[in-house]
């Protein structure tokens, strides 16, 4: 007999808030001997997990449904244009600040950088998105990235013409140097 083959992720049932229905299907799923846990999967013909896809979206309900069914907020996929990114590098790049603050309370790491080097704020940085460049901040992501090869955020965001971030970012991380520098003398 052949296996089951595994039913897709219910996209719709998360962009209604349908927690019940993606319970029922990760049962379902784990139930006919699937992947530990298939919210957490690519899509069948794509490099995409649900909750990046909420993400880019910025579809704040689906992201936190997708999360209560037991996503990992910092799982990633690699690909040719994901980069190990997590589904928070996908909101920060196109700009979502409630899918920001809603992946970052449920455990995001707002300063891991992907394969490529760059964090979640770079992405905010280089596309001017200062409310979500804030969110991150707000929530701890640091200024600067420890470590990195590539231009510090505040500089990318210069560098695209975004003043306003650059700004925000060139004072928070002079705070930031500053106060290390309080707490080694």
């Amino acid at each position: 007999m052949a296996a089951a083959r595994p039913t897709p992720f219910p996209v719709d049932a998360a962009r209604a808030g349908d927690l019940h229905a993606i319970t029922s299907w990760r049962q379902r799923q784990a139930g006919a001997g699937q992947v530990a846990n298939p919210v957490d999967a690519t899509f069948q013909f794509d490099d995409w997990r649900p909750l990046q896809l909420a993400a880019a979206e910025g579809d704040v309900r689906a992201v936190e449904t997708i999360l209560a069914a037991g996503a990992d907020p910092n799982g990633c996929a690699s690909s040719r244009f994901l980069p190990n990114s997590s589904a928070l590098h996908v909101a920060c790049r196109y700009g979502h600040a409630g899918v920001v603050g809603g992946l970052l309370a449920a455990g995001a790491d707002g300063g891991r950088p992907d394969s490529l080097g760059f964090a979640p704020l770079h992405y905010a940085a280089a596309q001017g998105h200062l409310r979500t460049v804030e969110a991150l901040l707000d929530a701890g992501a640091p200024p600067l990235v420890a470590g990195s090869k590539l231009a510090p955020p505040h500089e990318l965001a210069r560098l695209a013409g975004h003043d306003r971030v650059a700004a925000v970012l060139a004072e928070r991380a002079s705070s930031a140097v500053d106060a290390a520098a309080d707490h080694g003398a």
